[in-house]
């Protein structure tokens, strides 16, 4: 295909680029088996029509049919901001090479959303700069990945009074000039990202200080962030003297989120802060070097529902304690536990290159069962990771089988990869020991682990089940069309690197079990006419649904 170029546009590119971006989509480098069942199976009608849209932008922007651009724009400018945000989310994903500085201007810069993803090389420093004509609408702003100057920021930032949200995270040039521009205008902001970015603790304390209705604070990366600075700044904001803002804001009083990883804190850190974050609720410190976490008051431990302590150096059994005192938890991610907290590599910590040193896991089956009794008594509980412990199942205990069945089957996700020594049998606690107690699990991990057919009996008795990571494993296409015929609301399989599946299987896996399992339902499929297919699946299309049609609104009821 011929490279052209229209106004309003930078180079169209050879190949339409697809991204998968569904929930599940953050494993990478996968082959995933997908189907549609039920409300999901057949999109609305604007979904479709925006799609074709999309898949024809090429046809729709034609370079030397002016009068037809105009016409095409013109259209595209009627649509209502939620049908914009959708389009402007399928153009990124399937074209982010054509959406330039100027097609953004010309279509997309109004209403109270812009989210200018990494993958946009057509995003300017005057794009940014534009966005200074939308201020008193825009509240939620995400410009992620972006070399823009730290002047620039900070000029824009200041004509936008109105953001909630705002999202920098690896803007790598955002520093001090930005931050003063956050604190002296955003008053309203509810959620910070500076992960990633070049600013530092001094830079952030008069935002912790001033914005009072800050509730999602994530400053991952960030350089500087150790325990002597954060030791002098709790003692600057709630010490005997604290510096409360002019309106006598109390600092970080509405916080709900704090989000430090990749930082240089220690357990020290986070026993010195908990107390004075009474509303907190999630708290990410992956990637650290906590050793330990000194013993803290019942009474000053907030009521946390989400807690992520993977790859840290932290001993198990010390952890404990401290798990005891979060009955309240909702997700609990203790992945790796032992490892250094430098083992992801390429990512920057404390403003440094990380290295992939690997330390001793400290979550044994030992320390598993001490875990499993106190997590048992965790009524809330939706979601546990241990991936990566690669001490687990290393005895005869049963640890994981006991886990599985007082806790893992009651979740809603279960991460067991890469515990390269789990087998098939220690998912049995999978299987109900009566009737009525039905698995809970709609997701379940098991990437890089031992398993082999004899899992398919066990997370058969999984019907809840929508998605099954299996890469790396030993299963076959019997065991895999053995799981699919149990669990009817499976949705996406990952069987990447299944040596026991043909690789033109791997993606297709439903569409094998239909031929071998369901022969009869894929021929009446096939032989149905369009109002029986759309039959099929009214249930997704009774209501009213707007399509675009020559750039007039038609509503038709299904």
């Amino acid at each position: 295909m011929s490279k052209r170029k229209t106004a309003g546009s930078e180079k169209y590119p050879a190949k339409r680029v697809k991204r998968d971006t569904s929930p599940v989509a953050n494993i990478t480098g996968t082959t995933q088996s997908v189907r549609k069942l039920g409300a999901n199976a057949i999109p609305r009608l604007t979904t479709t029509a925006l799609r074709a849209f999309v898949a024809d932008i090429l046809g729709q922007l034609p370079k030397d049919e002016e009068e037809k651009n105009k016409r095409t724009l013109r259209i595209v400018r009627m649509l209502p901001e939620h049908l914009l945000k959708e389009l402007w989310s399928q153009m990124i994903n399937a074209w982010p090479k054509f959406v330039g500085h100027n097609l953004i201007i010309e279509i997309f810069l109004r209403g109270s959303t812009i989210r200018f993803p990494g993958t946009l090389p057509g995003i300017k420093k005057q794009t940014v700069r534009a966005l200074s004509k939308i201020g008193s609408t825009l509240k939620w702003l995400e410009i992620m990945g972006h070399d823009i100057p730290d002047q620039d920021f900070a000029m824009t930032l200041s004509s936008l009074p109105l953001l909630e949200h705002l999202n920098l995270r690896h803007s790598r040039q955002v520093g001090s000039r930005t931050c003063k521009a956050i604190y002296t205008t955003h008053e309203l902001l509810t959620y910070l990202n500076l992960g990633e970015t070049n600013a530092t603790l001094p830079d952030i304390k008069p935002i912790l200080r001033k914005l009072g209705k800050l509730q999602v604070l994530k400053i991952s990366s960030m350089e500087g962030l150790t325990d002597s600075e954060i030791t002098r700044t709790v003692e600057e904001l709630f010490g005997s003297q604290p510096q409360f803002s002019d309106q006598g804001v109390v600092p970080l009083s509405n916080l709900r989120s704090l989000k430090l990883r990749h930082t240089s804190i220690t357990g020290t850190t986070i026993a010195l802060i908990l107390p004075h974050l009474p509303m907190l609720q999630t708290l990410d410190a992956s990637f650290v070097p906590i050793v330990s976490i000194p013993t803290v008051k019942i009474d000053t431990v907030p009521k946390l529902t989400k807690l992520s302590l993977a790859s840290t150096p932290v001993d198990a059994k010390q952890l404990l304690p401290i798990l005891e005192l979060l009955p309240t938890l909702k997700i609990l991610n203790l992945g790796a536990l032992g490892a250094s907290a430098k083992t992801a590599t390429g990512f920057t910590i404390a403003g440094k290159q990380s290295t992939s040193a690997m330390g001793s896991r400290t979550l044994d089956d030992t320390a598993l069962l001490s875990l499993t009794d106190i997590l048992q008594s965790f009524h809330n509980l939706e979601s546990v990771s241990l991936a990566g412990n690669s001490s687990l199942c290393t005895t005869k205990s049963r640890a994981v089988s006991y886990f599985i069945r007082q806790v893992g089957r009651k979740l809603k996700m279960l991460n067991l990869n890469g515990i390269p020594l789990l087998k098939s049998e220690d998912l049995e606690g999978l299987r109900a020991e009566n009737a009525d107690d039905v698995c809970s699990l709609e997701q379940l991990l098991l990437m890089g682990t031992s398993i082999d057919d004899g899992v398919a009996a066990h997370i058969s008795a999984c019907p809840n089940l929508n998605f099954l990571d299996l890469e790396a494993t030993k299963v076959s296409e019997e065991g895999v069309l053995d799981i699919i015929d149990a669990c009817s609301l499976l949705e996406t399989i990952n069987l990447s690197s299944c040596r026991g599946i043909g690789v033109q299987n791997r993606r297709k896996i439903f569409e094998l079990w239909k031929r071998e399992r369901n022969p009869e339902d894929t021929n009446r499929a096939e032989s149905a006419t369009p109002r029986e297919r759309l039959a099929y699946g009214k249930g997704s299309l009774e209501s009213r649904s707007e399509i675009v049609l020559a750039g007039r609104w038609i509503e038709e009821k299904i």
